[in-house]
């Protein structure tokens, strides 16, 4: 009875933060991002691109384009991920197209006159729904899906494939839109990245993981030959169970942290997995030792 409704406020909790998470990208870019103009990345810089050059509604685009990303990701990333995807690809759509038909909040937007204060409030509001989607392991789709499929086909890290397109977005907007669109653009990345970082992981660039599975090989294969990262197997013994696990010992940093994660949960999803903030680190592949 106990683990029964521990599962059902998990689930609830898990559906509670996906829902807000995705209202508030989705009140960021039709409050603040869209009304001002603003070219940052994903699918809603793409969207005010494409309003500028072709007069295309962008809540239509934004529309089409998830649920482009989303059967793309289903059938290269496998269902389990599309699983993840598909309620971000179902809310943060709907939410844009309610909020962009309320007269009086696109009123209210319309009268910020700066759009630094655009970029500043909506770059928080993204940062915090996103943090929110990823604590519990969603995901908000989009141009997440390509940089997803190519980090799993090369060995270029997630979080610089996001940094390429996203200033490949901000660029489009430099030449289309305006250069003033494409500062604010980066202002507003750069705050919502931080908003992700200080709720996800105190700001920390490297995270060590303690992880104990009965899978243990096949995750320590996954980190040396897919994240081609080090690690320490450390014998250990369940304190209540009594049964001989390996733990496995990694530090990793962001962008691959979410990978691993990502391979642990299916993988394992009985894993017992442990992440700490890691101040320093020093030795190959990090900093070097100081003298």
């Amino acid at each position: 009875m106990v683990r029964t409704k521990q599962k059902k406020f998990n689930l609830f909790h898990v559906a509670f933060s996906i829902v807000l998470g995705n209202v508030l990208m989705g009140a960021a870019y039709s409050i603040f991002v869209l009304p001002a103009n603003i070219v940052a990345g994903g699918s809603g810089g793409i969207g005010v691109v494409l309003r500028h050059l072709f007069n295309v509604d962008p809540t239509i685009f934004i529309t089409i384009f998830m649920w482009a990303m989303f059967v793309l990701g289903f059938f290269v990333l496998g269902k389990s991920f599309a699983l993840k995807t598909l309620p971000s690809t179902f809310i943060y759509p709907l939410v844009i197209y309610i909020l962009n038909s309320i007269e009086p909040i696109q009123k209210a937007a319309l009268s910020i006159n700066n759009p630094l204060i655009s970029a500043v409030f909506g770059g928080a509001l993204f940062g915090i729904g996103g943090a929110l989607i990823f604590r519990v392991g969603g995901s908000s789709g989009g141009t997440d899906i390509p940089a997803l499929i190519l980090a799993k086909y090369t060995n270029i890290r997630f979080e610089k494939l996001i940094f390429i397109q996203d200033l490949v977005i901000i660029l489009l907007g430099l030449f289309t839109v305006g250069l003033e669109s494409a500062l604010i653009g980066i202002v507003l990345s750069f705050i919502s990245m931080e908003a992700i970082d200080r709720i996800m992981f105190g700001g920390s660039e490297t995270m060590m993981m303690f992880i104990v599975s009965t899978k243990s090989k096949e995750i320590n294969d996954y980190i040396n030959n897919t994240l081609n990262k080090g690690t320490t197997i450390i014998p250990s013994i369940g304190g209540y169970t009594k049964k001989a696990k390996n733990m496995l010992q990694v530090v990793i940093g962001r962008g691959d942290y979410y990978l691993l994660e990502k391979f642990v949960s299916e993988c394992d999803p009985n894993a017992f997995i442990t992440v700490l903030n890691a101040k320093d680190v020093f030795g190959e592949g990090f900093k070097k030792i100081k003298e």
